[in-house]
């Protein structure tokens, strides 16, 4: 989308973060401790160390970009793009955080219809209910749920 962002945020979070970066400490000790025989898989220690990092790396945040146009919602490589015209409704999501299966990017039917999950450790969510063929709704973590619904409705004029 090309349009300047009329909201725009970053949801980070502290807690998915700070257990990745234990998984990764903990790799890494694990590396420098020899074992039984004396066989040194350093080497595979550290590279399930660069592994997680990566995969910390690209779960660390939920990033959300409202325009005129449309929206912009991912983590990572994973992005979900509509204009504003496949949205039919918005509404503060009041479901558990492992409705959709806990953080991280969540794809899963529920009656029969897809939807679409970026979660981050947040419990704040906002759902887009979607005339979409793909998904029926976007449910998103975010900081500010009310601003988010409010620039919403202004957007799909609801």
């Amino acid at each position: 989308m090309a349009a300047k962002p009329v909201y725009q945020e970053r949801v980070f979070s502290l807690v998915s973060n700070l257990v990745f970066l234990v998984v990764v400490a903990g790799l890494v000790i694990f590396a420098f401790i020899p074992l039984g025989d004396g066989e040194n898989l350093s080497w595979l220690f550290f590279s399930m160390a660069g592994l997680c990092f990566l995969v910390g790396l690209c779960l660390s945040h939920v990033r959300v970009i409202l325009t005129d146009e449309g929206f912009c919602v991912g983590m990572c490589v994973f992005k979900l793009k509509r204009p504003w015209s496949a949205v039919t409704a918005v509404h503060r999501d009041t479901k558990g955080g492992m409705e959709y299966g806990g953080w991280g990017v969540k794809g899963r039917k529920v009656d029969g219809k897809w939807i679409q999950a970026f979660s981050t450790v947040v419990n704040s969510r906002v759902a887009l209910e979607l005339d979409d063929p793909e998904y029926s709704l976007l449910a998103f973590s975010t900081r500010h749920p009310d601003k988010v619904i409010e620039i919403v409705k202004d957007l799909i004029g609801s």
